[in-house]
């Protein structure tokens, strides 16, 4: 079960076009998790509701309790935190289904507390894509370590650093399709107005491009954008692009992300392992892969203009990443974060229960 659509959701998908068991995608109808769905010719079954707004949902408690009677399912994945505590309490008498949580999130301190608490104990499984959630997990669930599974981000190693022919450097800011916040970049465009009154040469040098996963006709903050940049004097430096396929990606130099530490971005690996500099905001959560750089990454204070115009600065300046150290650590981060990796590693613990389960029915 799951309403968004991410990196997460890409591999959901990815995994079960190849899974070898009849399997069925739980979502919202016409969502667009439910269109790639139809594309791939998988199996759909869905939701009555148009949102889950609590735990107490007992119109959905109903229904899935009658799909799981019904299907008889081997294992359910949830990827939704509401659905996941509703399954909890349909599961919690009944064992004959493996009961698995993925998730890019950071769990609360809340969830050590009643009922939580007690639900918890029906998880056989949370599949997080990197050590950091998984620590966070540990830390604010009551659940055994042994149940919480780092499978990595799940990208493909098709992406490799190519020589740009353009004679400028190309600068990606990443606006997620649902950003609803426009202050925020009051902040980028201080420091973007302030980077080219240093330095002028940046004019003829430097290409800055606001990307999006759809159509900037259709965000909400198009138009807020397009007023900031002519406040600051920006419209003819700032092109508004929506294409995140591996010819754009790849051409970026730079990278800068805004994102919320508390959910994963499997994109913003890609990027990383396709050749661009990463500026992102200092957050408690930080990706391993970024933490643990030999240089390409630098991290900002968010709210501070001037630190996020020296940082950027500083990563244009920068030519840290031919040398033989960096590449030694990329190669070690595309093996920990592999779509074959996080494949094996699913398929495993999916082979696992359905072992579990034959065993006991054997025994009873």
């Amino acid at each position: 079960m799951t309403d968004k659509w991410g990196g997460l959701e890409k591999n959901l998908l990815r995994d079960m076009e190849d899974l070898p068991y009849e399997s069925y995608l739980y979502c919202f109808r016409d969502s667009l998790i439910d269109h790639k769905a139809k594309e791939l010719g998988l199996n759909t079954l869905y939701c009555s509701k148009g949102s889950i707004d609590t735990i107490l949902d007992f119109q959905i408690y109903l229904e899935l309790k009658n799909l799981i009677n019904e299907k008889k399912f081997n294992f359910i994945n949830c990827f939704h935190f509401k659905v996941l505590w509703i399954l909890c309490f349909i599961l919690r008498k009944n064992q004959s289904a493996s009961l698995f949580f993925t998730t890019g999130k950071a769990f609360r301190k809340e969830f050590r507390k009643p009922p939580y608490r007690f639900l918890s104990s029906r998880i056989d499984r949370i599949f997080v894509p990197t050590d950091e959630h998984r620590k966070s997990i540990l830390r604010n669930i009551k659940i055994l370590s042994s149940k919480v599974v780092c499978v990595g981000m799940g990208v493909e190693q098709g992406l490799i650093k190519k020589e740009s022919s353009e004679s400028h450097k190309c600068v990606s800011l990443y606006v997620a399709p649902h950003e609803d916040k426009p202050k925020k970049f009051n902040v980028i465009f201080r420091a973007l107005s302030s980077m080219f009154y240093l330095d002028s040469s940046l004019y003829e040098s430097l290409k800055i491009i606001f990307v999006t996963g759809k159509a900037w006709e259709n965000h909400v903050l198009y138009k807020e954008l397009q007023e900031l940049s002519m406040i600051y004097g920006l419209e003819n430096l700032i092109a508004y692009e929506a294409r995140l396929d591996d010819e754009y990606v790849d051409r970026s130099q730079i990278w800068i992300d805004l994102g919320n530490e508390k959910v994963s971005n499997p994109l913003l690996l890609e990027v990383f392992l396709a050749g661009a500099d990463l500026l992102v905001p200092r957050k408690p959560i930080v990706y391993d892969f970024l933490r643990n750089s030999p240089g390409a990454v630098e991290t900002f204070k968010e709210g501070d203009p001037r630190d996020l115009r020296d940082k950027l600065l500083k990563l244009l300046k920068s030519k840290r990443r031919g040398t033989k150290s960096y590449k030694e650590y990329l190669e070690k981060i595309k093996m920990k974060h592999s779509w074959e990796q996080y494949k094996s590693t699913m398929r495993n613990n999916y082979e696992f229960a359905l072992g579990v389960q034959q065993k006991d029915s054997s025994i009873q």
